[in-house]
Formats: C-alpha cells, sequence, structure tokens
C-alpha cells in the first residue's frame, strides 16, 4: 500500500512537471525560445520533485488521520494552497507555484480516484 502511494505520488509529480511547463509555454509561447523552455522544464523538475513531494506525503499524511473522505478531500486542497503559497512574497512568483501546486492536487487526486476504480474490480 505504501510503494502504490508513493509510485502514485512520483507520478504525479511527473505529470505535473509536464503539465505545468505547457501551461507556461501556453501562457508565454511568442517570448519563449527552446532554451528558456528548457529552463522553466528544470525548474518546475526541481521544485516538484524534492518541494512538492514532500508537501504532498506531508498532506497526504495528515488527511489520512480524518475520518471522513470528504474532510480528508478538503485538508489534502488547503494544504496544496498552503504549500503553494510559498513564494508569496516572490511577486508573480506565487502564480507559478500556486499553479503547479493545484495542478499537483487535480492529478494526484484523479490518479487516487483511477486506483482506488482499479482496487473495487
Amino acid at each position: 500500500m505504501v510503494w502504490a502511494t508513493v509510485k502514485r505520488k512520483i507520478k504525479a509529480g511527473l505529470l505535473t512537471i509536464l503539465l505545468s511547463s505547457i501551461a507556461v509555454w501556453i501562457y508565454f509561447y511568442k517570448e519563449m525560445d527552446i532554451a528558456i523552455m528548457s529552463m522553466v522544464l528544470l525548474i518546475f523538475a526541481a521544485a516538484v520533485m524534492t518541494y512538492g513531494l514532500a508537501a504532498a506525503f506531508f498532506a497526504e499524511y495528515m488527511s489520512s488521520k480524518l475520518s471522513s473522505e470528504k474532510m480528508a478531500i478538503l485538508a489534502r486542497f488547503l494544504m496544496h494552497i498552503l504549500f503553494g503559497l510559498i513564494l508569496i512574497n516572490g511577486e508573480f512568483m506565487v502564480v507559478y507555484s500556486l499553479g503547479a501546486s493545484l495542478i499537483y492536487f487535480c492529478v494526484d487526486e484523479i490518479l487516487r480516484a483511477k486506483a482506488g476504480i482499479l482496487e473495487e474490480a
């Protein structure tokens, strides 16, 4: 069970890196060349696979203490928001960290639901 969670979190992290980078590219496609896009991808990769995974595991652990699944989802959501606001003093950078955090939350919840459906079958 623990390894399934670890695999899901890593998979969610990798998808978040890809989706966050694509979102930035779509927003700035006229101003970005391949070198800048590579740097964006590397920055998202470093941030998501270190800070993002640690925050996601902490949110998972804390929400597992709750008895209600709805409350657990809400707690994970609020913790992702809180951890996504890490760059609140970084002016526009908070948009990227919060956006990546919300993308991670959505991807992780979709993968969790998908895993739950597979376990039932």
